[in-house]
């Protein structure tokens, strides 16, 4: 099958050891899997390569998650791309924080990576096998 027409994420972690697990994780199921490790480098991929979704840590440096996706919702571009929120926090807050940021989910990274990608195939559907 072309690649190409693959569903694509973008993960952005400013963790090499979580973009690396989530990679394997995605890759295996038959994604293509795209990478930004800070909020600047997160909106440019999007806005060059407009993936399918974005897993985005909320927990970034300098400019967090939450700002990362108003960025995105507020340009024609990149409103239309999914966003999934994934944070440490856990609970309602972040969840209400999610949806006011204009995100289509929100994930605990306590979740284990397998679950991550059911709810990410629950939003995009999963790659053809």
């Amino acid at each position: 099958m072309d690649d190409r027409r693959l569903p694509q994420i973008l993960l952005v972690d400013d963790e090499p050891h979580q973009r690396v697990i989530y990679r394997a994780i995605f890759e295996h199921r038959g994604y293509r899997v795209l990478e930004a490790e800070d909020g600047e480098a997160a909106v440019r991929v999007a806005e060059d390569e407009r993936p399918d979704l974005i897993l985005m840590d909320v927990g970034l440096p300098w400019m967090d998650g939450w700002e990362v996706t108003r960025r995105l919702k507020s340009t024609p571009r990149t409103s239309a791309i999914p966003v999934m929120a994934v944070s440490a926090q856990v609970g309602s807050e972040g969840q209400q924080r999610a949806e006011s940021a204009g995100c289509v989910g929100f994930l605990p990274k306590s979740l284990a990576p397998g679950e991550v990608a059911d709810a990410v195939a629950a939003v995009i559907g999963a790659p053809p096998r």
